[in-house]
């Protein structure tokens, strides 16, 4: 039973790094599941088509995406009064199963990636783009389904047309009541942060709690280059041990419950139960491949800081994680 109940918590922590996603099995949070399995199926991309990238033959693995996406408001999420919020995306994370080769992977999206994002009019239909920073398509919209599949749009583009079945929406609100439910998360430091605390210095090293996780995670402007590339850099020391404390830490079912009971109206999700047993399969049998960073450069103009990811290393990262080349016959 205790093994089982380590599993379930498991699942949860390794879809999104940040250990939010155990709303998924509750109840009481926003759900939107519109489409049945069969009719997703049928309107994905089919294993084995043949597409041409770069005059090359590839096939499409079989995948199945979860886009995983932190707002940087607190409280009860809601929706607003018209077809724009003010809440932006501060975490977005795509976690990629992979059915053809039994495998997954996490794929970070930078807050500050270039791109053009989806103007809704009143109708909620798509009338125009903006070519912005991604953390703007979640305002767009009405902070909720709306808001969440508009991010979900912004970053098939970012990813060449990769296709995104389901999100995982949460807010600020969650983490630290998390990370005080796992008992703090304890890391070392690989940069000088005395600006934030005075104890905070390079090799140091911290347990944070829910007092003062989020001064470590959302930090920015004030600390090291001022940039989102540092800030992930960080979030991944944090996901990377946040996952490997969830494997060796037995939690009872009951304190699962509690959690869920606490953090379910601080989440928007299209995520159905039948999703959460098929994760269940994939976590407990599929092979880690880690987190795969999109690597690009950063550069400010119009007082923004815009990430542009670099062309040949994407189309590298989209072919090797969601395509197989197709050898041609002699």
């Amino acid at each position: 039973m205790v093994k089982a109940r380590k599993i379930i918590l498991i699942i949860m922590l390794s879809l999104i790094g940040v250990v939010v996603t155990i709303a998924g099995i509750g109840g009481g949070y926003y759900l939107y599941a519109r489409k049945s399995k069969t009719e997703r199926a049928e309107n994905a991309p089919k294993e084995h088509e043949i597409i041409y990238i770069d005059d090359e033959k590839y096939i499409a693995k079989d995948t199945v995406n979860y886009l995983i996406v932190g707002i940087d408001s607190t409280g009860e999420m809601k929706a607003s009064n018209g077809y724009n919020n003010t809440a932006l995306n501060d975490l977005i994370c795509l976690v990629s199963f992979n059915l053809t080769d039994s495998s997954y992977t996490i794929i970070p999206v930078s807050r500050d990636t270039m791109v053009e994002v989806d103007i809704l009019g009143l109708s909620g239909k798509v009338i125009g783009s903006k070519y912005t920073q991604i953390d703007y398509a979640h305002t767009v919209g009405d902070g909720l389904d709306m808001s969440f599949r508009n991010t979900c749009r912004a970053v098939t583009k970012v990813l060449m047309g990769v296709d995104i079945e389901r999100y995982v929406g949460i807010n600020m609100t969650t983490v630290p009541l998390i990370v005080d439910f796992l008992g703090g998360v304890t890391i070392t430091l690989d940069e000088d942060l005395t600006v934030i605390d005075p104890n905070w210095e390079e090799g140091a090293s911290i347990t944070l709690t829910g007092d003062n996780c989020l001064l470590y995670l959302r930090a920015r402007m004030e600390v090291g280059d001022g940039t989102q590339v540092s800030r992930m850099r960080r979030q991944k020391i944090f996901m990377e041990e946040v996952v490997r404390k969830a494997r060796t830490n037995d939690y009872t079912f009951s304190d699962i419950l509690d959690m869920l009971h606490i953090i379910n109206n601080y989440v928007c999700m299209d995520v159905t139960y039948m999703d959460m047993a098929d994760i269940l399969k994939y976590v407990q049998t599929f092979q880690y491949n880690g987190i795969k960073q999109i690597e690009g450069y950063t550069q400010k103009n119009k007082g923004l800081i815009e990430f542009i990811p670099y062309e040949d290393k994407m189309k590298e990262l989209i072919k090797t994680t969601f395509y197989e080349k197709v050898e041609e016959e002699k």
